[in-house]
């Protein structure tokens, strides 16, 4: 049998961290629970606008859902159908806090690099914090994953990056 829980949004594009993954959501009051999480938040005309993911509680807080816009979902689900490019390395956010400890830029470190990856094949290492994707500041995982994802096949993109407190530049050919 089908249901339908009510609710109001109350913020778009609200910066969540989930998981140590900082997300761009929709806040909403409508209850989200394990069994509703990944249905439709459908606007007053039928119209699906985000994807119900997850809820904040805790003492005082109550009601509190977020759902992932359903602008973000078509985008994801169009590069997965149109295979993901894989630049063949794991990252983390170099934070403000991390780069005045370690000495190093805020942006993207490079802790894997993947035997004849892409990233591999343009020079990349362990160690490499990325300042610069495709000709833009890169600050977070997201960012750099943001540009990615706008490419596909056949193109070429500049990355800037600092290795041992030098800058340097690479191009990796997505193939």
């Amino acid at each position: 049998m089908g249901s339908v829980t009510t609710g109001i949004v109350s913020a778009v594009s609200r910066d969540v961290e989930i998981d140590g993954k900082k997300m761009n959501l929709i806040q909403t009051d409508t209850a989200i629970n394990p069994g509703n999480s990944g249905g439709p938040l459908i606007n007053a005309r039928g119209e699906v606008v985000g994807i119900n993911t997850a809820k904040l509680s805790g003492n005082g807080i109550e009601g509190i859902g977020f759902s992932i816009p359903i602008n973000d979902v078509t985008t994801k689900l169009e590069n997965l159908v149109k295979q993901k490019i894989t630049l063949g390395i794991t990252v983390q956010n170099v934070t403000k806090e991390l780069a005045e400890k370690y000495k190093v830029p805020v942006g993207v470190y490079i802790t894997n690099v993947a035997n004849f990856s892409i990233a591999q094949k343009g020079g990349l290492q362990p160690g490499d914090v990325i300042i610069k994707f495709d000709g833009k500041k890169v600050e977070t995982v997201e960012e750099l994953n943001k540009i990615k994802d706008t490419h596909k096949d056949g193109d070429t993109i500049e990355i800037e990056f600092v290795r041992n407190g030098q800058n340097m530049k690479a191009s990796l050919k997505i193939e």
